[in-house]
């Protein structure tokens, strides 16, 4: 499933400078990045290290069993929660692939007491980045295909035949030099920046409730079942975790989980089974890639909604709410 955001060109059209003084000393903030699509198989994993001290910032991207070519670094423009193909990303770097065999990609941006400069028109520090989200993508389809003669080209003359020469043309220089034009790109991969921190450790921690039988007639009355939360800020992994016994045998369970809103439950994901089936679970783990469910930044950010665990027949068989 590819997903689609729009970008803003190359030269930065606004300045955010920020008041972020050196005087916290040496912060960092570290992320993890998850996939775009919540239910593709597990395949690129990566982290990006942020850090500010007094004579030296740095962003470090490094990305691993990330296959094909031409892919580029994003920030999201302005902060949001969870993830939104519809947030405008600007362009920082493209990514330098290390090993074609094992899919690994990086780029290392250094600053002297300021941001690095593939930053700097946009931020002051690189704590300033916090609340904004790091894009992976690849580019994306060629909106702008309906312009023509933007460099003076002649249509069926210059060419020759037709106009596909011009067109060429305007698709690859215009989103690149001029900072007016929109384009989009597709995103693989997306990570949070969290806030920085002197000691990003103390921002730790993991929760923990139980399930409980839904009202009425039990479906599975031996059933028991918890969820947990996990966030470690000093690497940036993010654990959603569901785990159920004593189900009834021989049935297929998916875990849902309301939205936002607190109208409707959005399913985050099948789960899987163990030996007989009476047994199952359902792990997002951002070191493997994974998503938090509707795509949000972290654990905490589902906190307080409601969870169920449901057959196929869309029947509870455990209901709770996450902590």
């Amino acid at each position: 499933m590819k997903k689609w955001f729009t970008f803003v060109g190359t030269l930065a059209v606004l300045v955010e400078f920020s008041s972020t003084a050196f005087s916290q000393g040496t912060v960092s903030a570290t992320t993890q990045f998850r996939r775009t699509a919540e239910n593709d198989e597990r395949s690129a994993v990566g982290d990006a290290r942020l850090r500010q001290t007094p004579s030296l910032q740095s962003v470090d991207v490094m990305i691993r069993q990330l296959a094909a070519e031409s892919f580029r670094i994003y920030v999201t423009t302005n902060a949001n929660p969870q993830f939104n193909t519809n947030d405008f990303v600007f362009t920082v770097a493209a990514l330098d692939r290390t090993n074609a065999r094992r899919g690994q990609w990086q780029r290392r941006l250094r600053g002297q007491s300021q941001a690095p400069d593939e930053l700097l028109a946009r931020f002051a520090n690189v704590a300033d980045m916090g609340g904004r989200q790091l894009v992976i993508a690849r580019p994306g389809p060629d909106i702008l295909v309906s312009i023509t003669n933007t460099f003076g080209c002649v249509t069926n003359i210059s060419a020759g035949t037709t106009n596909i020469l011009c067109r060429t043309n305007i698709l690859t220089g215009v989103p690149l030099f001029d900072p007016a034009v929109t384009g989009t790109v597709s995103a693989v991969l997306w990570a949070p920046i969290p806030e920085f921190l002197q000691r990003p450790g103390i921002s730790n921690y993991t929760r923990r409730a139980n399930l409980s039988l839904p009202p009425g007639i039990p479906l599975s009355p031996k059933a028991t079942g918890t969820i947990r939360t996990r966030f470690n800020n000093a690497t940036g992994q993010c654990v959603f975790e569901v785990r159920a016994s004593g189900l009834t045998r021989g049935q297929v369970y998916s875990v849902w989980i309301e939205d936002a809103s607190g109208t409707v439950l959005l399913k985050a994901g099948d789960m899987k089974l163990r030996g007989d089936g009476a047994m199952a679970y359902f792990v997002r783990d951002t070191r493997f890639g994974d998503p938090m469910p509707q795509q949000v930044a972290y654990p905490h950010d589902l906190s307080g909604r409601g969870l169920a665990i449901l057959d196929e027949f869309e029947d509870p068989h455990l209901v709770g709410v996450i902590p």
